[in-house]
């Protein structure tokens, strides 16, 4: 049978075989009266989200109970595709279940299918807006077994226990795994709430995974209790090198990774308070060799995160066999500089690495002492910070 060009595209996941061929035969029956095509078939939410990269779909017939990654999980992760197909669930929910779908325009089949239901939740499609992500966060009997981030126009699942962390970062929530940053788009107290059993605060910004501390893989911390002028207690715990067995001290110096911007941003603007650069200033006024997209892109730009320009950090497996390396600003400016902008410039918000390392790059170049040294003649000099410096990757231990 000849399907019109302008058919509804149908991917079916469900782990069952035969269900996923009886729902086929259905489709195929009810292309007698709508037109409808199959274009795809998955056995779990991630081998839907797997195939959804690559096949346009305009609507999911999605069993709720599979193995791996359930149906309601694999609903939400939809929520972070640029062309988000509908959802029409296919299996038996409790009566508060069907009536949250009922409110919220969601529609559901109930097994087993029969082909007049299965034809008139395809024709009703095209006006219903699809499962709400609130609503599907509600439902969701049992915490995620994955995350999910967006990362140019595809969607990474992360799974939930290859986590070492999560940080809140302005609007944005960093995932840590042992490979790894990612930015997820979530609130850090609803991921309390959701995976409160494996996370445990260890500040009201950070979540650090149990199972990761108990098997004593975490690096240490050290603490200070304060009140007013008195220090009421100061110690340290567990090892500041898990292989050599090195015990943590309360004088232990730790990397403040993206802390430093303060110091850097702060640095760029004296530079403006003595007419040295203006906000702005094109950074390629001041740097040559950049990308020609790069050009406009102002000063001001790279310092709130708005330039578009690529964030090395972003480059998934290419950042995560490199991380560990001591590369020099031209190294890392390398990395992305065939990349496309992400956005043109000052149109939209994004976390970005490689802007501060530009603008490590600006500070050099006008001053003509290296980063480190012109932070520390700037700031840990003058403020006696003495525990304060710039730090390698590979420190000596002692």
């Amino acid at each position: 049978m000849s399907v019109p060009a302008a058919a509804l595209r149908v991917v079916i996941a469900d782990d069952e075989a035969p269900a996923r061929s009886r729902m086929h035969d259905l489709i195929e029956d009810c292309a007698r009266a709508i037109p409808v095509q199959v274009v795809g078939e998955a056995s779990n939410g991630r081998d839907l989200l797997q195939l959804l990269e690559g096949t346009s779909a305009d609507v999911v017939l999605l069993d709720v109970r599979m193995p791996e990654m359930d149906g309601i999980e694999a609903a939400q992760h939809l929520h972070k595709l640029p062309r988000r197909p509908a959802v029409i669930f296919t299996t038996a929910f409790d009566a508060y279940a069907l009536k949250a779908f009922e409110l919220h325009a969601v529609d559901y089949l109930v097994k087993p299918i029969r082909q007049q239901r299965l034809q008139d939740a395809l024709s009703r499609v095209q006006i219903q807006s699809g499962p709400a992500l609130e609503v599907l966060q509600q439902l969701q009997s049992h915490a995620r077994r994955h995350l999910s981030v967006q990362e140019r126009g595809k969607v990474i699942l992360v799974p939930v226990d290859r986590i070492l962390y999560l940080r809140a970062e302005l609007k944005y929530v960093t995932v840590r795994t042992a490979e790894r940053d990612y930015l997820l788009e979530e609130s850090l107290t609803r991921l309390e709430e959701e995976f409160g059993e494996r996370f445990v605060r260890i500040h009201r910004s950070c979540l650090v995974a149990r199972d990761f501390v108990e098997r004593d893989q975490a690096p240490s911390v050290a603490i200070a209790v304060l009140r007013g002028n008195d220090t009421i207690s100061i110690a340290a715990f567990g090892n500041a090198n898990i292989e050599l067995d090195v015990p943590a001290a309360p004088q232990m110096i730790y990397r403040i990774g993206s802390v430093t911007k303060q110091f850097t941003a702060a640095a760029v603007m004296q530079l403006v308070e003595q007419g040295k650069v203006k906000l702005t200033d094109s950074i390629a006024a001041h740097l040559s060799g950049l990308p020609a997209a790069w050009r406009p892109v102002t000063i001001l730009q790279l310092l709130n995160h708005t330039s578009g320009i690529p964030s090395y950090t972003g480059l998934g497996a290419a950042w995560a066999r490199r991380w560990a390396e001591e590369m020099t600003p031209d190294t890392i400016v390398a990395m992305v500089a065939a990349k496309p902008m992400d956005f043109a410039p000052g149109t939209r918000w994004a976390y970005n690495n490689t802007g501060y390392v530009l603008l490590g790059m600006l500070i050099e170049k006008i001053t003509g002492h290296s980063w480190s040294e012109d932070l520390d003649s700037r700031f840990t000099g003058p403020l006696e910070l003495s525990d304060t410096r710039n730090c390698l990757t590979t420190p000596v231990m002692v």
